[in-house]
């Protein structure tokens, strides 16, 4: 019994402990640029180490198709690039090819929910450029972490529930 109680003690310390911290948020995006093409994709916003250091962008794979103007790229977290920043307002991400970067008026949040685009724009070494004409950015569900913790959470409560019961009963 005693150890029941301890190991409660412990999941709900571990619980605890890992609630202050805020989450790596996954963000998905969706949008159309003013020449036909789309940019579809992720990236993943912490906004612990956006305070710490300035940039909150973690991994992130976002690829534009053709349009008119630009045959489009694909940004992928640690191939072939040199630059990558995101800020609560603000992913700016320049590869070997050229740099996308995205800008929208709400900031990005633990809480998630959609956020829509307000401007952004991809250009190749400033040759050529086009800009996005409609888009979002979208949370994704959460991640497999965050639901282990909630249930874990979930589970110490309720056996401490029924321990009580089990007490006074």
């Amino acid at each position: 019994m005693k150890a029941f109680t301890s190991a409660i003690a412990f999941l709900l310390c571990l619980v605890a402990a890992t609630a202050g911290r805020a989450a790596v948020v996954t963000w998905n995006v969706t949008g159309t640029f003013d020449d036909g093409g789309s940019i579809g994709g992720f990236f993943q916003f912490d906004s612990d180490e956006f305070a710490a250091t300035g940039n909150g962008i973690g991994n992130f794979d976002i690829l534009t198709t053709r349009g008119s103007v630009l045959a489009g790229a694909e940004y992928l977290s640690g191939f072939l690039i040199s630059d990558a920043k995101a800020t609560p307002l603000l992913i700016d991400i320049t590869n070997s090819l050229g740099r996308l970067v995205l800008q929208h008026a709400i900031p990005l949040s633990d809480a998630g929910g959609q956020i829509p685009l307000t401007s952004g724009a991809e250009n190749f070494g400033g040759v050529d450029s086009r800009t996005i004409f409609a888009g979002h950015l979208e949370r994704s569900v959460p991640e497999p972490s965050q639901w282990m913790y909630f249930i874990l959470g979930l589970t110490a409560i309720v056996g401490t529930m029924l321990r009580m019961r089990q007490r006074t009963g």
